[in-house]
């Protein structure tokens, strides 16, 4: 419980939406004759005309993110690892697909297409949010729906976070006798700090990135546009750099 209230307090603190509304607030909340005041409407579209702009986002998106994955065409990986979070639950126990759901989806064709030989489902975040709903057993279920043998399925249903993903998917490899290096399937936002947290845990992996939200748009000039949803998309690319440069200012030792 604790936990999500810092998390949604820290989501929240890095959000350009949240920076505008507080600027909003200040300035009602300001006495007229406060210098502050004047210089807030300036400083509010200044924030919406950056973080609104699709050129700059898709700009940093290429940057951050890669843009295909680094693993050989013409070998076979032992396992695919896809993390979770991309199924959430429903009013009845029962789940669905999210938007991040290409994750699954390049999951699926690695292995039907034979680049790996295994899938490990780490983990999810759905958990702490309905207890009765297990993104694992859900997740495997789809995958056995759509051909894949069960015995070629690992799963582990004990993270909340992208530590615990790798902690808990490097002991059920090594119970499993799978030697890396290893496919890791997320979000391509998501990718860097994944392929951090897993090589400090000392696992082998090549990262294949999924569920693009920017980077991937050609140039057009009705990019300098402003555009709210682009002003929102720009929250989990903050995050995820702060959380990387957090891991690595920590040092080697640090999850």
């Amino acid at each position: 419980m604790i936990r999500d209230l810092i998390s949604a307090l820290l989501s929240s603190l890095l959000s350009p939406a949240s920076w505008l509304v507080t600027l909003i607030f200040l300035y009602f909340l300001l006495n007229e004759r406060n210098r502050w005041r004047r210089r807030l409407p300036w400083i509010a579209l200044c924030i919406f005309l950056v973080f609104s702009n699709t050129w700059l986002l898709n700009a940093y998106a290429r940057y951050w993110q890669p843009a295909v994955s680094k693993a050989d065409p013409n070998r076979v990986y032992t396992c695919a690892i896809i993390l979770g979070g991309f199924a959430s639950p429903l009013a009845n126990d029962s789940g669905y697909f999210n938007m991040t759901s290409d994750r699954f989806i390049q999951t699926l064709k690695l292995y039907q297409t034979g680049r790996v030989s295994h899938i490990m489902i780490a983990g999810g975040n759905s958990k702490r949010t309905n207890k009765a709903f297990d993104e694992g057993a859900y997740t495997r279920q789809q995958f056995i729906a759509m051909g894949v043998p069960d015995s070629v399925i690992l799963h582990e249903d004990f993270s909340s976070n992208t530590a615990e993903n790798a902690a808990h998917a490097k002991a059920a490899l090594r119970a499993k006798g799978l030697p890396g290096p290893y496919l890791l399937v997320t979000s391509a936002q998501h990718l860097p700090r994944a392929e951090l947290l897993f090589r400090r845990h000392g696992l082998d992996v090549l990262g294949v990135p999924s569920a693009f939200i920017a980077g991937t748009e050609k140039f057009d000039f009705s990019g300098i546009t402003p555009r709210l949803d682009v002003l929102l998309r720009w929250d989990v690319y903050i995050k995820e750099t702060l959380a990387v440069t957090w891991y690595r200012l920590r040092g080697e030792d640090s999850y």
